[in-house]
């Protein structure tokens, strides 16, 4: 169970700073284009890019994980 507990938090923290490198990332190409605004198309094509489809999958099966399972009841 240790082990697992491990990985789950590598899994947050590789969430987290992958979403602070976006975030980086987004500010750099704002602050590129300036004063014009980044256009709206290039930032929906970062967002759709490999690395941020990877670090969603990432965040979803993190969630699985801690999440409680579900609770089936019958009648």
């Amino acid at each position: 169970m240790i082990q697992v507990a491990g990985h789950l938090e590598e899994m947050l923290s590789l969430g987290k700073s992958s979403e602070q490198y976006k975030q980086y990332m987004m500010g750099s190409m704002q602050d590129a284009m300036a004063p014009a605004p980044l256009d709206p198309d290039l930032e929906k094509r970062f967002h759709s890019g490999q690395f941020s489809v990877t670090i969603r999958e990432l965040i979803a099966y993190y969630i699985a994980m801690v999440s409680p399972p579900p609770v089936i009841t019958l009648i």
